[in-house]
């Protein structure tokens, strides 16, 4: 635990109850850049295996967002313990959602080399017009 994010989440509470968002924020965005590091290994721990390195790093981009741009208005803590409870099931939710996205993704995409290498697929999609090309040109040449 820092010695500076009690004393910012501190004046961020003060700042809440006087209804300065400005300040709230500044505030705000010092204890998360404080917590780098803590949020980062909630992410590495939460997605144990189940996210590539990527997706770690598109996890910990999408809760610096939500973090930044939703929970500094929704927060309703007055603790680091609250602070940090809440920040973890945040990162849950999030890995939960990247992972889906990816696997979204992946049942979309095809390898560029199916239908080359694959014999089960056949020749690839523009071999056959390859040939015929190829076998033109060779009776033009004649």
């Amino acid at each position: 635990m820092s010695t500076h994010e009690g004393e910012y989440l501190r004046r961020f509470l003060v700042a809440r109850a006087a209804g300065n968002r400005d300040e709230m924020r500044v505030w705000w965005e010092a204890l998360i850049a404080d917590n780098f590091d803590r949020i980062r290994g909630f992410v590495a721990a939460e997605a144990r295996g189940r996210l590539s390195h990527d997706e770690q790093q598109e996890a910990v981009q999408r809760v610096l967002i939500k973090l930044a741009q939703r929970m500094v208005l929704t927060f309703k803590g007055t603790s680091m313990g609250e602070w940090v409870k809440a920040t973890r099931t945040l990162v849950h939710g999030v890995c939960i959602d990247v992972q889906r996205d990816a696997e979204r993704i992946s049942k979309r995409e095809r390898s560029l080399e199916a239908g080359w290498s694959d014999p089960e697929e056949g020749r690839g999609r523009y071999e056959k017009e390859i040939a015929r090309d190829a076998v033109e040109a060779e009776r033009d040449r004649e």
